[in-house]
């Protein structure tokens, strides 16, 4: 693992990471509230091919009450593509690294 990398450069300008509520819940449910599924969230590690996050949720018994799961969204910001004519990569400007495709997904 890299140690050399400033882990203060991945905040909330470089990601969104939220939840994002199954089967339309929070439109259905009237019962429903926006700040349950709030949570919080740093960088614990990165390398050149992994990205931990640890992240607290202000309310977790809220997370998945469904059988159907909610899902973690994290959203990369201010990429700059394709570097590359095959558009196999992806640039992060503001970590000052490329992120391969196959580790965009979760």
């Amino acid at each position: 693992m890299k140690t050399d990398f400033d882990l203060n450069k991945i905040d909330d300008s470089v990601l969104d990471v939220f939840i994002e509520p199954a089967m339309n819940r929070h439109i259905i449910d009237e019962t429903y509230e926006n700040s349950s599924l709030d949570l919080s969230w740093v960088p614990h590690s990165f390398d050149d091919q992994d990205l931990v996050l640890n992240a607290t949720f202000k309310n977790a018994k809220a997370i998945s009450p469904l059988e159907v799961q909610d899902k973690l969204v994290i959203v990369f910001k201010n990429l700059t593509f394709p570097i590359d004519p095959k558009n196999e990569i992806i640039y992060a400007k503001d970590i000052d690294k490329t992120i391969d495709d196959s580790y965009r997904v979760l």
